[in-house]
């Protein structure tokens, strides 16, 4: 099953395809999609972010642009159950979305208003929030990963400094580095980690006026970035 959450007419919408199995196929294609309007109250569901649970229920992160907040949607099984996360200035753009093995949900944002980077989560109980970096203007872009420590890691823009930047909260400090400073680079990040818990990064990178991918990785030599060149011909 494919799901994917999406932004239409200031509503957010959730999509989801099913497919009939196919052994001789090893991702069948979809039958066809089934779409719900998942909030349509003022102009909601930009910048929203999906992860499922070990359920295969969807939880969404995304911006309230009319109330300019970060809120968290979750379906039971029945019903579609709304919070607001965070709701201090102008908060909630660019969220990703990760769940931990308890399957409560980590968020990582930008605030818009000061343009800081924030990290809120839940703990079965109530949301705790953090400004993660404030120096600067950092924050957009971000792409949240937790290891199997649940410790989260975070790669994102450092619009200031045009500069790919990641952040590791190691017990209870944060932990940054710069990834990549050459030129423009950082946009569009997209982060995974390995086996062994090494972060991971693509993202974009502004040349010649075009903007064109790279790939950094880290391991115990530190970071490495490499260009991602298209084929020739």
């Amino acid at each position: 099953m494919r799901m994917h959450s999406l932004r239409a007419m200031g509503a957010l919408l959730f999509c989801s395809a099913f497919a009939s199995p196919l052994p001789s196929q090893a991702v069948p294609p979809p039958d066809g999609w089934e779409i719900t309007a998942v909030d349509t109250q003022g102009d909601r569901g930009s910048y929203s972010s999906l992860a499922l649970d070990a359920a295969g229920r969807p939880h969404i992160a995304y911006y309230d642009g009319t109330t300019q907040s970060l809120r968290y949607v979750r379906w039971d099984g029945t019903s579609w159950l709304f919070q607001v996360v965070d709701a201090s200035g102008d908060v909630g753009p660019y969220p990703s979305i990760e769940l931990d093995t308890s399957g409560f949900a980590h968020i990582s944002y930008l605030d818009q208003l000061n343009y800081d980077l924030k990290y809120a989560w839940w703990d079965g109980s109530a949301w705790s929030i953090q400004t993660v970096e404030s120096v600067g203007m950092v924050g957009p872009y971000s792409s949240l990963e937790l290891d199997a420590m649940g410790r989260p890691h975070i790669a994102y823009y450092d619009f200031q400094n045009q500069d790919l930047r990641y952040a590791l909260l190691d017990g209870a400090v944060w932990q940054f580095q710069t990834v990549d400073s050459a030129g423009d680079a950082g946009t569009y990040a997209s982060l995974a980690l390995d086996v062994a818990g090494f972060p991971h990064v693509s993202y974009a990178s502004i040349v010649d006026c075009s903007s064109v991918p790279r790939y950094a990785y880290a391991n115990l030599d530190g970071w490495h970035v490499e260009n991602v060149a298209a084929p020739s011909g």
